[in-house]
Formats: C-alpha cells, structure tokens, sequence
C-alpha cells in the first residue's frame, strides 16, 4: 500500500507551474546574422523586396519580419551606401553654425560677424558641392 500513497501523491502534485519565461525563444543570433547578411546584399545592389524574399523562402522567416528587419537595415546603413539625408546635411549645418558663432570672440562684434561669414561662406560652398555631384 505504500507503493501506491506515494504514486497518487506523486501524481495529484506534479511540481511547480511552467513558466512563461519557458516558452521564449532566444533569436538574437539568428536576427544579427540575418541584419549582416542583408547589409551585404544591400551594398552587392539587391532591393529590399529581393532580400525580403529571400529570406522568406530560403530561411523561413515571417514576410512582414522580413520586410520589417531589410528596411531597418535599409535606413541603418544609409551614411555606408553614402546616401545623404536631410538629417545629416541638418547636422553638418547645425555644428558649422555653433561652430562659427562661439568662443571669445563673440566679445568683438566684428570679429565676431567675420568669423560667422566666413564659416557661413564654407557651408554654402559644401552644400553646393554636395548638391552637385548628385
């Protein structure tokens, strides 16, 4: 009789509740090789909609994850493509005018409006340099 207390207690007691934290799938690696392996294709000339099928039918991911991960690549690895953005020409912009504008020689007003022009003058000539290689 023992025998059979100690299967029925084992069995109304079956341990402690699986936890959710069981059922996460660790997929950074799978992810990361997948982000290298589409900045490669993207630098080799392929569009976003090619890669994303590929990796849908050759590595078995979600569509709308495919499509998801080449585009964040796609916007990541704009400044390595050597494509200029708004956001770039903005900042280059913004640090030649702190640039131009500081220092101790705000103190001398004409000084001061030299410098400004002159650093002025250089952001155009680079802006229009930019402007027209494309």
């Amino acid at each position: 009789m023992p025998d059979d207390e100690s299967n029925l207690s084992a069995a109304s007691n079956p341990g402690p509740p699986p936890s959710p934290l069981d059922e996460i799938v660790d997929d950074v690696e799978v992810r990361e090789d997948a982000i290298e392996w589409s900045r490669q294709q993207l630098h080799a000339g392929r569009t976003v909609e090619e890669i994303a099928a590929e990796l849908v039918t050759g590595y078995g991911w979600d569509e709308d994850d495919a499509l998801g991960l080449v585009e964040e690549v796609r916007k990541l690895s704009r400044g390595e493509r050597g494509i200029l953005t708004r956001e770039t020409i903005a900042a280059i912009a913004d640090r030649e005018y702190h640039r131009g504008g500081g220092g101790w020689i705000t103190g001398f007003p004409t000084l001061a409006a030299a410098r400004r022009l002159v650093y002025s003058i250089g952001s155009f000539r680079w802006l229009w340099r930019v402007g027209r290689k494309r």
